[in-house]
Formats: structure tokens, sequence, C-alpha cells
């Protein structure tokens, strides 16, 4: 991930994240304090200047890519509603946390308040949860399902997309990128 300041954010599976220069790749340093060294998946907010990153059994922690410093940690002790959290995705100061066990989890970045989940989707027990945003268009995608689309605003179903109603050529759909 790449912040507005061109910093470059690696995420790996037992060293937390990394930063790196953008011009010539040098290591900068690292965040402690994460919920976990280990890393499933990362999105920056330009809004907040948050690095939001989810990890596989401890939820997530948050990041601010200016003063390179820990916000927080939040998991189900905080009121998530599941510490595994397999994608994040950010829009306007708000963290969307993908689970295949719990739906969509939502995150207030400015507020630092955990918002009330998107559960009612259907969409639980899932072997993966990508999702993405734009605009006010949330997609989420169902393994074996294809893609439901929500209003960012509301949370209401705007739309499924499967191979029998959009041409979608595969339902297993593993990953997200807007």
């Amino acid at each position: 991930i790449q912040d507005q300041d061109g910093w470059v954010w690696v995420g790996t599976s037992n060293a937390g994240i990394l930063r790196f220069r953008n011009d010539n790749g040098a290591y900068i340093g690292s965040v402690g304090g994460l919920g976990s060294d280990s890393v499933i998946s990362m999105a920056y907010d330009e809004y907040t200047e948050t690095l939001v990153v989810g990890h596989p059994e401890n939820g997530v922690s948050l990041v601010n890519t200016s003063t390179i410093s820990l916000i927080g940690t939040y998991d189900t002790g905080d009121g998530l509603d599941s510490d595994l959290v397999v994608d994040v995705a950010t829009r306007y100061g708000i963290a969307y946390l993908a689970t295949p066990d719990s739906g969509l989890m939502r995150i207030d970045l400015a507020g630092l308040q955990i918002l009330s989940s998107w559960q009612s989707l259907g969409a639980d027990s899932l072997e993966a949860a990508p999702v993405a945003i734009d605009g006010d268009t949330v997609y989420f995608g169902l393994p074996g399902f294809g893609v439901m689309i929500l209003d960012r605003i509301n949370g209401d179903i705007v739309d499924l997309l499967t191979v029998g109603n959009s041409g979608l050529p595969d339902n297993d759909v593993l990953s997200l990128y807007t």
C-alpha cells in the first residue's frame, strides 16, 4: 500500500507492517504494538491518514501514517463481531472489515468507534470475503455466490451479480479491487 506521502507499507506474515521509501526502496522501520505480527490485509484511508491492518486472529490495528504510530487495536473484546479480518477497504473515514464468519464490520476512523455490522447479508461461513469500494458503492465478494453490491451509506443490498443474471463468468469471487 502507498500512502498520500508516498511511503510504501508492506504487510508480512510474521513481522507486522514495514515502511519503505518509494524512491529507492530503503527500509525505514516498522510500527510496534499491533494486534498481531501476522497481517492478512491492509487499506489506506486518505481522509484520516490511517492505515487499517487486518489480522487473521486478532481483529484490526489502526496506524497513523503521518506520525508512524499505532492509533489502536480492535478485536472481539472491544466489540468487533469477529477477530478474523480477511479483507479491508476504506472510504471517507470509514473502514469496512470483511470476515468470512460475521459479514461486514465497520469502524469510524475519525471518531474511533465501532459501527453496527452489516450481518444480515446472508454472507456467513465463507471461505473468503473480499471487499472493495467505489464512491457510494460497496462490492462484497461471495465465493460461490458472485458479488453483492451494497449502498455505502445505508447498507442496503442494491444487487447481487451472479453467473445467472449478469454475465459474470464465475461465481467464485476471491478478490476485488476498484
